[in-house]
């Protein structure tokens, strides 16, 4: 974090030499959020029923009564690519493609048929073993340089089953991985590739952990984030992965609130923040009580005991003169905007404390939900 606080400095420094405040802040706005803008396509391709609408539904956190459902079958229900939005980030976009290797979808113009060049990333659906089907769609993808993965479904199936049989379940996904290798023993160039075993119905089991780790080394860091910050916590390590990706950018998120306590009321800021964190985490609570939380009230008591704004912003906030006449005199007077300047710099500091203490407390939130979630289901 202190390489990374000394380049920002830089960068700010450098910027305001350029452009001024202005500047400054406009940077800092254009960098804080950019994972809001950042468009995402996920193909889901394979074989005909494979697992791939059931799993479309449950990274998305969708139910049989919600809108945009994608209706499971048996064979091949899928006739035209079928373009999924996420419903609570309509720019991500899950793709369910046809299966491949139809009467209808033969392999032989596939690739150029469904337009792969138009996707961020691929999972290659398969169902036990990896077909000849599969091996040419990876082959192709690899040429493309577009990343993927296999991905073998229903693992909860196999855990059932397991249970009928008397079989150990821990015992299951090795078991799994070994016949998908075997299978792959005549394709040297894949046996590298990665390859997951997870359950689309209850994402909760399964190696969609591991999937996301390697979407997260091969897509650009804003869609990633934009993924893993609309998924439902479904699991102990999503939630972990989610609070771990929401810290690493609190010193930028506490650049920015730096900047805007100037023109906003600081108890609003940080109850948008703290709304920011618990959608992050799926938890829902209303508007009264995120205005009436302990939390908040204690760190904007504790933020005006210890003057957040720093003397040379007092007469702003006071009233005593416009926040106009402010600006102009940070450029007329120098003395003026050192001052701006130190106060920003000490503003930025307890306002990186206060985020971590709101994101602290989403967390936790966040595992009480999941482990009672977990105790109901036993």
């Amino acid at each position: 974090m202190d390489g990374k606080l000394i380049e920002v400095k830089r960068r700010v420094e450098e910027i305001y030499r350029k452009g001024g405040a202005g500047a400054v802040e406009r940077y800092v706005e254009e960098n804080i959020d950019q994972w809001k803008n950042a468009k995402v396509s996920i193909a889901v391709t394979g074989g005909a029923a494979t697992g791939k609408s059931t799993f479309i539904n449950g990274i998305r956190g969708v139910r049989p009564s919600d809108k945009g459902f994608a209706q499971p079958g048996f064979g091949d229900t899928t006739k035209e690519p079928r373009k999924y939005k996420h419903p609570t980030n309509d720019k991500i976009e899950f793709i369910d493609l046809p299966g491949f290797g139809t009467l209808k979808f033969p392999m032989s113009n596939y690739i150029q048929t469904m337009k792969i060049s138009d996707y961020d990333y691929f999972l290659i659906f398969f169902d036990k073993v990896i077909s000849e089907n599969d091996v040419v769609v990876a082959k192709e993808l690899k040429k493309m340089e577009k990343p993927f993965c296999f991905v073998r479904s229903k693992v909860d199936v196999d855990y059932e089953n397991a249970i009928y049989d008397g079989r150990q379940q821990d015992t299951i996904l090795s078991s799994i991985h070994q016949s998908v290798i075997q299978s792959l023993a005549n394709y040297e160039s894949l046996k590298a590739d990665a390859i997951f075993v997870i359950s689309g119905r209850k994402t909760n089991i399964g190696e969609t952990p591991e999937l996301l780790e390697h979407m997260e080394k091969r897509m650009p860091v804003m869609k990633y984030e934009s993924i893993m910050r609309s998924l439902d916590s479904f699991s102990a390590d999503i939630i972990e992965k989610k609070y771990q990706l929401l810290k690493s950018s609190l010193y930028t998120k506490s650049l920015s609130l730096a900047f805007k306590v100037i023109r906003y009321d600081l108890k609003d800021l940080l109850e948008e923040a703290y709304t920011e964190y618990l959608n992050a985490f799926n938890i829902k609570k209303g508007k009264q009580s995120i205005r009436t939380d302990q939390t908040i009230l204690s760190l904007v008591k504790t933020c005006e005991q210890t003057n957040l704004m720093g003397r040379s912003l007092d007469l702003v906030f006071k009233g005593m003169i416009s926040k106009a006449i402010f600006q102009r005199a940070m450029f007329a007077f120098p003395a003026v905007l050192y001052g701006v300047i130190v106060s920003y710099r000490s503003n930025a500091v307890k306002m990186h404390a206060s985020l971590e203490t709101i994101l602290d407390k989403a967390h936790n939130l966040a595992k009480e939900d999941y482990e009672k979630h977990v105790h109901s289901k036993l």
